[in-house]
């Protein structure tokens, strides 16, 4: 997925987006067990570990897209400004 960078954003609207975005992530990390899965790749060109975190199926990644507050991953980034 695609999110708004917070550091550094590239305007006040990303810079918004990406506070939210944080937040979300925060609340939906801290309201329970949740699951790191697997899913093709172990990881990626730098070395990071692709996981999907889901909790009762759901994902992470779609409850912030869903949000309007990340995108699905369309092989490059986008601005959000």
């Amino acid at each position: 997925m695609d999110t708004p960078e917070t550091h550094p954003p590239r305007c006040a609207q990303e810079a918004r987006l990406g506070t939210r975005a944080t937040e979300r992530l925060r609340d939906w990390l801290n309201s329970g067990a949740f699951r790191l899965e697997e899913n093709g790749r172990d990881s990626d060109r730098y070395g990071r570990k692709l996981r999907i975190a889901t909790r009762d199926g759901v994902s992470v990644g779609s409850v912030l897209i869903d949000a309007g507050l990340a995108r699905p991953w369309e092989g490059y980034r986008r601005p959000w400004c």
